[in-house]
């Protein structure tokens, strides 16, 4: 939720960034219903989004 809510936020700043997330549940799994619910509420779609497992290479990659 937090990827797809500050990816609008920095677009609509005029801010050209790649944004992603990652976190601990297991790769491949989708947002939860109340995820998708929640970000719709919003006008944004998590449906295609799937969950992707934070690790040491994911954080040597990042500038933030």
């Amino acid at each position: 939720m937090a990827e797809v809510l500050l990816r609008r936020h920095l677009g609509r700043a005029g801010i050209d960034a790649h944004v992603s997330s990652a976190g601990l549940r297991p790769g491949g799994a989708p947002a939860t219903d109340h995820g998708v619910a929640a970000m719709a509420d919003r006008g944004l779609d998590l449906g295609a989004n799937r969950s992707r497992r934070v690790d040491r290479d994911l954080v040597a990659g990042a500038d933030l």
